[in-house]
């Protein structure tokens, strides 16, 4: 079986998607190729001709818009299209009612004086989806949040409106953006204003992009998606329409694969955190892959060791090196998750030198070896 699979943007930028894709496919024997931003030139229709592919799976989420229309009756799965915009074809979108769902439950975990969402300054339908979950979920709970939503093609003009808008919102506030690149620009502007975040303005995006959420101080809270879940949707429902064509049309959701905890977002009740905390917290998150150790991450405080366990456990509720074990812990799961690295070179990517120190972390907090973890994660995201 031949299956044509349509970027709307680059190979790296769709890397989950395309993993999702090979994993159903390199288990029923698809011959799949791959091509980037095709709408740019207009050569959809001769991609078709070129391959004559049984099937196409179509990611719509960047900024080309492939055309419903220029597939015919070839069976055709789009990922990330407005199910509205596609009603003769099965769509594999975000879960956006569990989102909001999820951000409602993060924000509402803290006592704010406001709950804020903040859209793309783009109008898109997940836009649209992440605002009215989101506000469901907390109109659910008594509580009518404010919403920043200017459509606006020129960014700046855009930045001005919502930092002049952000001056009227009641402080601490807990801000719900609609994707990485809103909250990125919602903590430059509360910078702008003297906000303190998190204790003023705690900030959450979608999307987790890593190099823009660990490069922003602090760093962003997001919500990771399960792309490679999305991907193997795609091929997964792709197979189901080729078999049985005339079958109804099927719209079909991929969950958020969890929350990650960034600087960004306020710890439980804890208003006021420390300055030397904080500093030791943005030290443990942006260099624990490095092997530093807790009396490394202490002599940040610029006090005496005990005083520095004192002052972080007061905070956070656990020692330095509970908090060092657990992100190695976070991030170590994503490794696993998302690659088919070897366990020593996963240990070693998160600041351990053996594969022992990792299967102890993990006996420890998960209760089982990494590789045991590994394979319970595979079974439960895509049996």
């Amino acid at each position: 079986m031949t299956v044509l699979v349509l970027l709307s943007e680059t190979r790296q930028a769709c890397g989950g998607i395309i993993s999702g894709i090979y994993r159903w496919a390199n288990a029923h024997n698809w011959n799949v190729h791959v091509v980037e931003r095709a709408g740019e030139s207009g050569d959809v229709a001769k991609l078709l001709r070129f391959w004559s592919p049984d099937g196409c799976i179509v990611e719509a989420g960047g900024s080309i818009a492939y055309a419903p229309e220029d597939f015919g009756r070839i069976p055709t799965v789009f990922i990330d299209r407005d199910s509205l915009e596609t009603p003769n074809h099965d769509v594999v979108r975000l879960d956006c009612a569990s989102l909001g769902e999820q951000a409602a439950q993060v924000l509402l975990s803290c006592d704010f004086a406001q709950y804020v969402y903040v859209a793309y300054p783009d109008p898109r339908f997940w836009c649209r989806e992440r605002r009215e979950s989101f506000l469901g979920a907390m109109r659910l709970n008594g509580i009518v949040p404010l919403v920043f939503d200017a459509p606006e093609k020129d960014l700046t003009h855009w930045a001005q409106k919502l930092l002049e808008w952000l001056k009227g919102v009641k402080l601490p506030c807990g801000i719900f953006a609609a994707n990485d690149t809103v909250a990125a620009e919602v903590l430059q502007i509360c910078k702008g204003l003297g906000l303190e975040v998190p204790r003023d303005a705690t900030i959450v995006g979608v999307d987790d992009d890593k190099q823009l959420c660990e490069n922003t101080q602090p760093s962003l809270a997001s919500f990771a998606l399960d792309r490679e879940k999305a991907g193997f949707l795609a091929a997964q429902t792709l197979e189901a329409r080729i078999r049985h064509p005339d079958a109804k049309r099927k719209d079909v959701l991929y969950p958020v694969l969890r929350l990650v905890k960034r600087l960004s977002l306020r710890r439980g009740g804890n208003v006021a955190m420390d300055a030397h905390v904080f500093a030791m917290l943005d030290v443990i998150h942006r260099r624990s892959c490095q092997g530093i150790s807790s009396r490394d991450v202490a002599q940040v405080a610029g006090c005496s060791r005990r005083l520095a366990e004192l002052r972080f456990r007061e905070a956070c509720g656990r020692s330095i090196g509970d908090e060092l074990r657990a992100v190695r812990h976070e991030n170590a799961c994503d490794l696993l998750r998302s690659s088919g690295l070897p366990i020593l070179a996963v240990a070693e990517s998160v600041g351990y030198s053996s594969e022992d120190a990792l299967e102890k972390l993990f006996l420890k907090l998960s209760g089982c070896s990494p590789y045991r973890w590994r394979e319970r994660e595979l079974k439960r995201r895509f049996s």
